[in-house]
């Protein structure tokens, strides 16, 4: 085995210093601005002919490949590298083997980012299944850490919660404090309890994950540079803005120093400095750095990147947060058009567009075509996320003040309702994102002439809206 993994290991490194390496020699390429992108698209073609009749190092160069597109941010094509690998070494070395086992598991985790989240547990729960046979002691917890993942990405937040905490217990029984599963599960359940507003049990968490991983890993370590990102926007939400800027001011320029310039991970972090500026009304300043995401993210990944979708989305959202409503529209319809182009109409993205063009038009005074985009949110909510997303009250909210414009009080009423007992059940009743729907609510009521209801619900209103996050 040894000998076959060297062997294979050598191809790679041969393949990847011919097709890869060498479009920086200018002897050999003629365009001295080709990417990075392009250079994998022209690699990945090559692979099949190349390697008929050595199919284990053409899975090892598929893997190779699709590392790469992941860390582009290039998902999609990840997942058709990392399923290539997949198919090969099963056929070759079976399912049960520890390099398909391991290929299986990267390709679970890349079909979850994807947001393919049915798929990615069939992979993983398969997985789980025959982990314990496997040889490394690790794979059960590093599973059960994805399913996790899958639990929180379909908003069943107490069996994400539940599944992230036994894997942290069984972790510190065996005093594996500074284990890389311990700080990922810190991690994962912190930004979950800064979700549900937690903010001191997360705060503890976020911040052992990163002194952790700072000391152990190094500052410019991956994991330390998101491990302070979190924990820079867990400040925000606490409010405590100078050790949030010093923190993601940091993210940003060690990602920058370790990636470079206009990685995903960069992009990613300066996002979230520019919700920083935004809250501590810097708008200008968040405006030009949400500008400057959109445009890298337009001209490295192209238009219809989900990155780029996602630039465009929080553009747009800013640009309704300053007033500037007739700029963001535009905003709007390109969104909720590229994302249909790219996720389909029921995606979570798509409905969540359809729902920020209502909310603009809404606030454009134009309920009637404001209702269409509601009307659509609402009703792929409801057929297409789990039973009582929390999605599906956020879009109810809005459709609620829709119906209340056209007069069609008693439809807003149960939408409104609906939206706010939704929410409790999600967050609980103090949570910051369900005291906005009450406030919501309340108004609306107090605006249909219903003073009693409208005084019942500001009874439930606990305190002044809180920092939403950025994950919204």
């Amino acid at each position: 085995r040894e000998s076959r993994q060297r062997e294979t290991a050598q191809a790679v490194v041969g393949f990847l210093n011919r097709e890869i390496l060498a479009s920086a020699d200018p002897e050999l390429e003629s365009n001295r601005n080709i990417t990075l992108r392009e250079v994998l698209d022209r690699a990945a073609i090559s692979i099949r002919d190349k390697f008929r009749d050595a199919p284990l190092v053409a899975a090892a160069i598929h893997e190779t490949i699709g590392k790469a597109y992941l860390g582009l941010g290039e998902h999609a094509r990840a997942g058709e590298h990392l399923g290539e690998s997949v198919r090969l070494r099963t056929e070759v070395l079976g399912a049960g083997h520890a390099e398909t086992f391991e290929a299986r598991y990267q390709l679970g985790s890349v079909l979850l980012e994807e947001g393919r989240v049915d798929e990615a547990e069939r992979v993983l729960v398969e997985l789980g299944r025959n982990a314990d046979s496997n040889r490394e002691k690790e794979w059960p917890l590093r599973i059960r850490l994805a399913l996790g993942d899958i639990h929180d990405r379909r908003g069943d937040l107490e069996e994400a919660e539940r599944v992230w905490s036994e894997v942290l217990t069984e972790q510190r029984r065996q005093d594996l404090d500074e284990d890389e599963i311990t700080l990922t599960a810190l991690n994962n359940l912190g930004l979950l309890l800064r979700g549900q507003a937690r903010y001191g049990e997360a705060e503890s968490m976020l911040r052992e994950a990163f002194t952790t991983r700072e000391r152990t890993l190094g500052e410019d370590h991956p994991s330390t540079i998101m491990s302070g990102a979190s924990l820079g926007w867990l400040y925000v939400q606490m409010e405590r803005y100078e050790n949030a800027e010093k923190l993601l001011n940091d993210a940003v320029e060690r990602a920058r120093d370790v990636f470079g310039e206009n990685h995903p991970r960069v992009l990613s972090y300066t996002s979230l400095l520019a919700g920083l500026h935004e809250v501590t009304d810097r708008q200008e300043e968040a405006l030009a750095l949400n500008t400057l995401i959109l445009d890298v993210r337009m001209r490295v990944l192209g238009d219809d990147h989900p990155d780029t979708l996602s630039a465009l989305n929080t553009l747009a959202q800013q640009l309704v947060a300053m007033e500037r409503l007739t700029e963001a529209e535009p905003l709007w319809i390109r969104t909720v058009a590229a994302t249909e182009r790219v996720h389909g109409a029921i995606h979570a993205s798509t409905l969540g567009a359809y729902h920020g063009l209502s909310r603009v038009l809404r606030r454009l005074d134009r309920p009637s075509e404001a209702l269409e985009w509601s009307g659509k949110a609402v009703a792929g909510a409801r057929e297409h996320l789990p039973a009582g997303h929390w999605y599906l009250g956020a879009f109810l909210a809005n459709h609620g003040q829709v119906l209340a414009e056209l007069d069609r009080n008693k439809d807003s009423m149960d939408a409104l309702d609906e939206a706010i007992e939704i929410h409790r059940a999600a967050f609980g009743v103090d949570h910051a994102r369900t005291q906005r729907v009450i406030r919501l609510a309340a108004d609306s009521y107090r605006q249909q002439g219903l003073a009693d209801k409208a005084s019942e619900l500001e009874g439930l209103s606990t305190s002044r809206p809180q920092t939403p996050s950025r994950e919204e």
